[in-house]
């Protein structure tokens, strides 16, 4: 999918709950997988292979949006610099305000990056923590708790593909995973 503004989901002012689904692959301008001014919970989603050009081609949180993401990846989504401008975001997860609220328990975000940057650009939000994430890179975010929370980690992610029994493209975790068995119910 390709949009000027998203090309996977664009949550104006509204409620949206995104379960057991892939939003992969989408080209955008601006926030390309999720661009978010609204209400939005995000459970058992895998968020991947987005690209944007001059913004977030992750999650995008916008001035009075509300996200809840819930046993979720975010990653491998790239930011492509059109000409001159300059992506200083969070690729994988990026807050407008600070003061909008972004819930995360159980949730890797991992390997997301702009064209021009050789680090990973993993996150730029506050973050309310409800313990278990596996985060890249958290230079940018703020409010994990590095106890209940594992930073700075490679999750070992394998390649997109239909892992059994689901039916949903994801990335399955290597053998070796730190996320193995690490979620709380």
């Amino acid at each position: 999918n390709g949009g000027l503004f998203t090309g996977g989901i664009y949550n104006n002012t509204g409620k949206v709950k995104i379960e057991k689904s892939t939003i992969r692959d989408n080209i955008s301008d601006e926030a390309t997988a999720i661009l978010n001014y609204g209400d939005i919970s995000i459970h058992n989603t895998t968020i991947s292979g987005n690209k944007a050009e001059a913004s977030v081609p992750g999650v995008y949180n916008g001035d009075g949006g509300t996200i809840q993401l819930v046993n979720s990846t975010i990653a491998y989504n790239i930011g492509y610099i059109n000409g001159n401008a300059v992506v200083d975001k969070g690729m994988g997860l990026y807050q407008e305000v600070a003061a909008n609220q972004i819930l995360l328990q159980n949730t890797i975000i991992f390997g997301n990056k702009s064209s021009v940057e050789l680090e990973t650009d993993d996150c730029n939000a506050t973050i309310s923590s409800l313990g278990s994430n596996i985060i890249g890179n958290d230079k940018g975010c703020i409010g994990f708790d590095p106890i209940k929370d594992n930073l700075n980690v490679d999750p070992l992610l394998l390649p997109l593909t239909v892992n059994k029994p689901g039916i949903t493209v994801t990335h399955a975790l290597a053998a070796n995973s730190p996320a193995r068995d690490k979620g709380q119910e």
